[in-house]
């Protein structure tokens, strides 16, 4: 057996014998990796592990080293390369153990939970930063932990308890629990002034670092002055139970109290709706207390979460309203309230809804001064019902104030340069008030942009710690499991099958994905709808029918699912989203392209999941599928999310796989490409083209597009003749009319460039001639595009002329490849034309382009002309450092562009003197990729 100790210096132990692991850096990866055992973690983290944020020059390498010694030592099976990191596998960890016994009931389970504990956490490694939330994270457990002991022993042996929690106290003398704990024990022993002396210096230490004693406190006090020391008995007021005080008004719910105060005051039933941790408790608390003008005899909370059947529903409304609970109690009730003017506030209504259902109804008719708020995960369905759907905060605006005066309350407050992170981390937790708070509380042992991090790989991070207990409100997991512990199979079922839907799913997908036995078509409609009333699904309003979505912390909060279920889920859901992205991605080239790619834009989440799973599953045809028919939207849209996927399946499928693999490698080089690695992306397309000679299909002729590219990058003008031939015969035997058209935009480029202007005003004509039979904005831009460069020289007022149709065209159809550079050419035809001012305005929009949407081989073109049009400007400073700063980068410059930009090198020289040159040129070499785009942005006003 192999085990990993992490509770103290870190040590290998293999067999039960601790084995030699060599430097602090080998113990570090290891303890790196036994923090995560069974999960990928990146080299990336484990770089900041073992260098922090200066790693050598070598890191990668010596990575590589390490793991090579570790897998020595731990076994070579047991530790696996997988992208983008490793797993460690097979292998215990004292942290696991004292997890495990720490989850269980009784002294000795927590005694074998503490024995574990050999020191600190991670040892000499604990300064590390990477380590420095969980070592906090197993402290607070093991507190807890000794407190849960003292607690147990309080009953068994309250003599040994006292002397134990006088240690705990010692340790922690701020730690108001332990003060209660040793009072306790204390007093259970029989000295009680010993224990009313502890509670005054509780209170003395409190004081003086300027906090108040808490209730609890202040009520243990009162009772051992009486001559008590047990818990406090269940206080119940003599004419009802009051509204519980609020302690602070929801924060992003203004709109909300508004209309919720102004239904109530027309409507006698109002019914709050909502999904588990939305917040609708605390919104009936502060609806309850504006409405207490309006009702002469007050406001009641009856709470019925702790109501554990139908029949003590009825009882609960007696005490909440103050009637008597013997006897008769409905009669009596409904004879105590027939003449009151009160509201009933009812909160957690679903798991007894009938019976509350029944009673309210009943109150309804014979008390017509009462009226009801409810809060419930789906209507109680009684005459004059008004339903209030209570959504989740606006994840842009609410969702962040919320998090940041929860992260405030913590200790943790947000930086404003956090808040982007923040925005992240809202949006990816769909706006749930309850989900926020747990995320805030994590700032404690986290930064923002860390914890957005984790969160966007799993929500796995908000999990509380074992015996977090308490109210079934305190985890996202309770409340979910509350509203599925009260489903019909059938509804279980449709609910584990629809969460597999990443993102918003129609009627038809969710019958392809989640109908089948036991589910019959015909009626998933009506359990989707049910789903949806119980707030474990939320409707979507979309103009061609019903929609559904999960949110995510809902999703994650159902737990891992059933395999057996979740397999065939998973692959009728990928071969769905294949055939949806085929039959949308026929139309992405045509005159239906924005709309077909707005419907695709909704399914992009379902899409890559899809793909994801499909490959960790060995489904590679849905895969190649969807990267095929999305090619549009890579190319001509720039999507750099879908350029990823189609690298991964490349990378995946290694050379085997269903016909248009090649393809896909295409577009896995035009994404390397897109982001500036020319080197990688040559080595793709030699990848690809080696598919292809194995395994051809009828698209392979988009590898030679994608080269055609490069060519114009690199300035091999007879490798992109060759190549944009190559593509042309293809296009034209496969009847592909827009890849021909394509690979006529880059030939009569290149015929432009070489000065060919008649071959290339022949080839013009002949797009122009073919232009109708696409009808595609796209094309038609890329058209006008090439148009207004044969005319930058020959009219340069008609040249700008079709640049700027063919940036609206482009614009208006989302086609952002060809709108970036039509509107670089643009800008640089405007300066050419003695317009500076209008000329930056334009650069600055373009450069802001290619920033959004991640493309740095365009950037660096960009920044090039940018600094020729600062030099002829004056200046002189920023025009050198950007073109020092980008001829560090891999795109290289050719012909005219090189000439300008060598002329430009002597005008600046001249203009600087030589020391200046050779400083500011050492300043933009020294330049990150965004601090040039910063630069220019600055320059450009942009």
């Amino acid at each position: 057996m192999i085990e990993v100790r992490l509770l103290g210096t870190v040590e290998l132990v293999v067999d039960g014998e601790p084995t030699q692991i060599g430097s602090a850096n080998q113990r570090a990866l290891l303890a790196a990796l036994a923090m995560d055992t069974e999960t990928v973690v990146s080299t990336d983290r484990l770089t900041e592990v073992l260098w922090g944020d200066s790693p050598p020059s070598s890191a990668t390498t010596t990575l590589q080293v390490y793991v090579s010694r570790l897998r020595k030592a731990v076994g070579p099976d047991r530790i696996i390369t997988r992208a983008p990191g490793y797993v460690l596998t097979g292998v215990v960890t004292d942290v696991h153990r004292f997890e495990e016994f720490a989850d269980r009931d009784g002294i000795a389970a927590i005694s074998q939970a503490l024995s574990l504990w050999r020191g600190e956490p991670f040892g000499e490694l604990g300064d590390r930063a990477p380590f420095h939330g969980e070592a906090l994270r197993l402290r607070h457990l093991r507190s807890l932990l000794e407190e849960r002991r003292v607690a147990a022993m309080v009953e068994t042996d309250p003599a040994r308890a006292a002397a134990e929690a006088r240690a705990l106290v010692e340790a922690e003398p701020l730690t108001e629990s332990r003060w209660i704990l040793l009072a306790r024990a204390l007093a259970g022993s029989g000295r009680v002034a010993e224990a009313v002396r502890a509670m005054d210096d509780a209170r003395r230490a409190l004081v003086e670092i300027g906090l108040a004693p808490s209730a609890g406190l202040e009520d243990l006090e009162d009772r051992l002055l009486a001559g008590g020391s047990g818990p406090p008995a269940a206080v119940r007021p003599a004419r009802g139970i009051s509204l519980p005080a609020l302690l602070e008004e929801p924060i992003g719910r203004a709109p909300d109290l508004e209309r919720l105060d102004a239904l109530l005051g027309v409507h006698r039933l109002v019914t709050v709706v909502g999904p588990g941790g939305v917040g609708k408790t605390s919104i009936a608390q502060a609806v309850g207390a504006l409405a207490e003008r309006r009702f002469a005899d007050g406001v009641f909370w009856c709470d019925l979460s702790a109501v554990d059947c139908e029949d003590a529903v009825v009882p609960a409304m007696a005490r909440a309203l103050g009637s008597s609970v013997s006897g008769s109690i409905e009669e009596t009730l409904m004879e105590y309230v027939r003449d009151r003017r009160a509201l009933v506030v009812a909160d957690n209504a679903e798991h007894v809804i009938g019976e509350v259902a029944r009673a309210v109804g009943r109150l309804l008719t014979g008390a017509p001064g009462i009226s009801i708020l409810a809060t419930s995960r789906e209507p109680l369905r009684v005459a004059s019902e008004r339903v209030f759907r209570l959504e989740p905060l606006d994840p842009s605006s609410a969702a962040v104030d919320l998090f940041v005066a929860r992260a405030a309350a913590a200790g943790a407050p947000v930086a404003d340069d956090d808040l982007p992170a923040v925005r992240r981390i809202a949006g990816i937790l769909d706006g749930l008030p309850l989900a926020l708070e747990m995320a805030a509380a994590r700032l404690a042992v986290m930064d923002p942009a860390a914890l957005a991090d984790r969160l966007a790989d799993s929500l796995s991070v908000l999990a509380p710690g074992p015996r977090s207990g308490g109210s079934r409100h305190e985890t996202l997991t309770a409340v979910v499991g509350w509203s599925v512990d009260l489903l019909a199979p059938a509804e279980q079922v449709a609910l584990e099958r629809t969460r597999r839907f990443a993102g918003t799913f129609s009627m038809d997908a969710a019958e392809a994905v989640a109908g089948g036995p036991p589910l019959g078509q015909e009626e998933l409609a009506g359990i989707l709808s049910g789903l949806a009333d119980r707030s474990l699904l939320t409707p979507v309003r979309e103009p061609h029918g019903p929609w559904f979505r999960m949110l995510a912390p809902v999703r994650w909060a159902l737990g891992p699912g059933r395999p057996e279920e979740m397999e065939s889920t998973d692959l009728r859901h990928a071969e769905y989203y294949a055939g949806l992205a085929e039959q949308f991605g026929a139309g992405l080239v045509g005159p239906d392209e924005a709309l077909c790619a707005d419907r695709l834009e909704t399914h992009i989440p379902d899409l890559r999941v899809a793909v994801m799973r499909s490959l960790d599953a060995g489904w590679t045809d849905p895969a190649v599928r969807i990267c095929i028919a999305l090619y549009p939207m890579v190319y001509h849209r720039l999507r750099a999310d879908i350029g990823s996927w189609c690298e991964m399946v490349f990378e995946r499928a290694d050379g085997d796989g269903p016909p248009g693999l090649a393809t896909v490698g295409a577009l896995a080089a035009l994404a390397a490409l897109q982001r500036g690695d020319i080197a990688r992306a040559v080595k793709l397309c030699e990848q690809a083209r080696r598919v292809a000679a194995t395994s051809p299909d009828a698209t392979t002729y988009r590898i030679a597009e994608v080269e055609v590219d490069i060519s114009s990058y690199t300035g091999d003008f007879e490798d992109l003749e060759e190549r944009g031939q190559e593509m042309l015969a293809g296009a034209r035997a496969a009847g592909d009319l827009e890849a021909e058209l394509m690979a006529l935009v880059s030939t009569t480029l290149l015929r432009a460039y070489s000065g060919e202007l008649q071959a290339a005003s022949g080839a013009v004509a002949e797009m122009r001639r073919l232009e109708p039979a696409v009808a595609s904005p796209s094309v038609s831009a890329w058209i006008d595009y090439v148009t207004g460069e044969l005319h930058l020289d020959l009219d340069p007022r008609r040249a700008e002329a079709l640049l700027l149709q063919a940036c609206e065209t482009a614009r208006n159809c989302g086609a952002t490849f060809v709108e970036g550079v039509a509107r670089l050419s643009l800008a640089s035809v405007i300066a050419r034309n003695g317009r500076p001012a209008a000329a930056m305005e334009v650069f600055g929009r373009t450069v802001r382009h290619w920033l959004d949407l991640g493309d740095w081989i365009h950037q660096w073109v960009t920044l090039r002309n940018l600094a020729l049009l600062l030099g002829r400007m004056g200046r002189h400073a920023s025009s050198l450092i950007l073109l020092a700063g980008v001829e560090t980068r891999e795109r290289p410059s050719y012909g005219d562009e090189a000439a300008r930009l060598e002329r430009l090198r002597t005008e600046l020289r001249e203009a600087l003197g030589e020391t200046d040159y050779l400083r500011l040129t050492r300043q933009g070499e020294g330049l990150a990729d965004r601090q040039l785009v910063d630069l220019a942005l600055a320059e450009a006003g942009g």
